[in-house]
């Protein structure tokens, strides 16, 4: 009620930025680059100004910062030298907002999102902001027009991932690349997570080395 966590409840509230009555903790919003120096300066812009509201709360509180757009993020990713976590989510996503409220509050799992990877949250279901029209196109893989920002992720996620449910998380590097085969779904289990980041991190550290 006063913007307080409300881990248990959370997954079915929805996001703490478009809730009418939302009290500041006055910590830094998820979008601003401020908020985690291990991005040194480099912060979204593409889609910010639309899309900060839907921030998870526990990003918010945490000051992890998003991108929304997956070149941004790959750019991003390339200057920092850091491997790249998809986040292939929806606004309206009940498990989306379980893995972040039971997985990305655990301290450990944070502390690896915001140190060791470039985020980029891509809304699934966003359909307020069209693509301009030289960008649309049609997909074979959803067998639909791509019109909206939200159609391109889900395109995005079908093309390169063979994959069309949220939450899902995919690990690339700074060119798009997978650094594991499979993808990581829904699983409320923080250790699992963990594992998998580790995972992800000790390999692109090696292909870096």
């Amino acid at each position: 009620m006063w913007g307080a966590p409300l881990n248990g409840m959370s997954q079915f509230l929805p996001p703490m930025g478009t809730q009418d009555y939302v009290v500041s903790n006055g910590g830094s919003g998820g979008s601003e680059s401020h908020g985690n120096p291990a991005l040194k300066g480099i912060h979204p812009v593409k889609y910010v100004e639309e899309m900060k509201i839907y921030e998870p709360p526990v990003a918010v509180q945490n000051g992890l910062v998003s991108f929304y757009d997956y070149e941004e993020a790959l750019v991003a990713s390339r200057k920092l030298q850091k491997p790249l976590m998809l986040d292939f989510t929806g606004i309206n996503c009940v498990n989306c907002r379980k893995m972040e409220s039971k997985v990305w509050s655990n301290p450990e799992v944070m502390k690896r999102l915001k140190e060791d990877f470039v985020i980029a949250s891509l809304y699934c279901d966003y359909d307020k902001r069209d693509l301009p029209e030289n960008e649309q196109f049609f997909s074979k893989e959803l067998n639909a027009d791509i019109i909206t920002v939200g159609d391109w992720n889900e395109h995005l996620q079908a093309s390169k991932f063979n994959s069309n449910s949220q939450p899902f998380y995919f690990f690339v590097d700074e060119n798009g690349n997978k650094l594991v085969q499979e993808g990581y779904s829904y699983d409320p289990d923080p250790s699992k997570f963990i594992k998998h980041l580790d995972k992800v991190k000790a390999i692109y550290k090696e292909q870096n080395s």
